[in-house]
């Protein structure tokens, strides 16, 4: 299996949403289904089929989320890095391009890029 880096924080933060996944989300659809369930004909009944699709994509979900953090690597942000030096997974780097103002990355695994939020 592949390794997955992960910062601490994207750790806990999947392990969140795993422990959500299973122990609320995964409640809510099955009680969804049910009362569908006892709407009657579930041939053509709309909210079986919504509730059902719900239910694949969490359990989808729980497997891609255990998978991950089964296999992550947890790395140490670490920004004392000199110029010069090369960047690894959990460096940060500053980047200053022309007259734009300078903008700082985390360096991360993909499971957990989002430039919005400075991690890349």
């Amino acid at each position: 299996m592949t390794t997955n880096f992960l910062t601490k924080e994207g750790f806990n933060k999947l392990q969140d949403e795993l422990d959500h996944l299973r122990t609320k989300k995964r409640q809510e659809v099955a009680d969804r289904l049910h009362e569908a369930m006892e709407g009657g004909e579930l041939i053509e009944n709309a909210e079986y089929e919504a509730a059902k699709n719900e239910q694949a994509f969490v359990e989808g979900r729980i497997q891609e989320l255990e998978i991950l953090l089964a296999t992550a690597q947890i790395i140490e942000e670490n920004g004392k890095h000199k110029k010069g030096d090369g960047v690894q997974v959990g460096s940060k780097v500053t980047i200053k391009e022309g007259n734009f103002e300078a903008e700082t990355f985390t360096i991360v695994g993909a499971a957990e890029a989002n430039p919005r939020e400075g991690k890349i």
